[in-house]
């Protein structure tokens, strides 16, 4: 999405196309590291027009991928700010992945594994909170079997993240905090 393509725009328009873009960050200077390019703003503006330009009916036809990289993007304040500029974007559809190297290079690795645990509970949450699909690709719920294999501090069942129904409560939260914002500014 480093470049605007107006065929794709058309596609995405008619209901033919999907884009997913790894943007896998939240900071430029962290998507410049990534992807070795200063194109952080030009690639959510591309994105933002092609969400812009997607069916009413079709929310997940623009799709940004978060993939976290531990000790380089894996930090929950990067993670939010991913999610809120793909938010003011239009894209409703988020996914979530890890860095398929580092699985393979660090099989045993407990302590980045239940962190990287605890990125996905805050990416699931967040995307839930403001109400945006979220999609946990195979090699990050790969982490949650890898960990609680190895893990002998912490045998916690964490497929239970995967729930929806774990985060009403925030969502409602949030939401009642929304209604009371908008009144005290109408």
């Amino acid at each position: 999405a480093s470049i605007f393509s107006k065929q794709i725009e058309n596609g995405i328009a008619l209901g033919k196309v999907s884009v997913i873009t790894s943007i896998d960050a939240g900071y430029k200077s962290n998507f410049r590291k990534i992807h070795s390019a200063d194109m952080f703003d030009k690639v959510w503006a591309n994105l933002s027009k092609y969400a812009a330009a997607k069916k009413a009916c079709r929310d997940n036809v623009v799709q940004a991928k978060y993939i976290v990289i531990p000790t380089v993007n894996d930090s929950k304040e990067e993670i939010k700010r991913f999610i809120l500029k793909a938010y003011k974007s239009g894209i409703k559809h988020l996914i979530f992945s890890v860095d398929f190297c580092w699985i393979l290079e660090n099989p045993d690795d407990a302590k980045t594994m239940k962190k990287i645990i605890e990125l996905m509970h805050y990416f699931i949450k967040t995307c839930v909170i403001l109400d945006l699909e979220w999609h946990i690709w195979a090699f990050a719920e790969d982490i949650i079997k890898r960990y609680n294999k190895i893990s002998v501090e912490d045998k916690a069942d964490y497929a239970c993240i995967f729930d929806k129904n774990l985060y009403k409560n925030e969502k409602n939260q949030f939401l009642n905090f929304l209604l009371k914002m908008e009144s005290l500014f109408s």
